[in-house]
């Protein structure tokens, strides 16, 4: 069988928040009319570069959904 490779322009997944990652991580899951459903053993920031949009700190609940920052009372910071 042939090796088929698709190069996709302007989109871009970005392992962060790890000292280290392998790409053998990174694994399509599935594929629908929908889109390509990808799954990783690391986080992953996607862009869409066509968007001219910049990925900010403050992204972090958007780009990692599930992952809500909990909040504290200022007593339990200071403990």
């Amino acid at each position: 069988m042939a090796l088929v490779q698709i190069k996709v322009e302007n989109q871009l997944l970005v392992p962060f928040g790890g000292p280290k990652w392998s790409i053998e991580g990174i694994r399509v899951v599935g594929v629908s009319t929908s889109g390509t459903y990808i799954e990783s053993d690391t986080p992953l920031a996607y862009i869409d570069r066509s968007q001219e949009v910049g990925l900010r700190l403050r992204n972090f609940v958007e780009v990692m959904p599930g992952f809500g920052l909990r909040t504290r009372t200022p007593e339990v910071l200071w403990q």
